[in-house]
């Protein structure tokens, strides 16, 4: 499957939308880098991206909240946050 900027940015707002886990996106990112088939436009920064991810579940490489939205903004998208109350 080619990983493309508008997938790469799907999963990283499902794991942060709690859709996924972070092992769920780790797993997505270590199976990018072996397939390595990137959209070409976007290489760089997929390939950047996906490495980061690749190790987030190992202690001291773990991603702050700036570290997705900085992802993002490479990928050119723009974050959003909406606070709502609790049900």
């Amino acid at each position: 499957m080619k990983i493309t900027r508008h997938i790469l940015a799907s999963k990283m707002a499902a794991y942060l939308h709690h859709e996924i886990t972070l092992a769920d996106l780790v797993k997505f990112a270590e199976e990018g880098q072996i397939n390595g088939d990137y959209e070409e436009h976007y290489f760089k920064e997929i390939n950047e991206i996906l490495s980061r991810i690749g190790v987030a579940d190992v202690q001291n490489f773990d991603l702050a909240w700036e570290d997705y939205e900085r992802f993002l903004h490479l990928l050119d998208y723009n974050v959003k946050i909406q606070v709502a109350p609790a049900a």
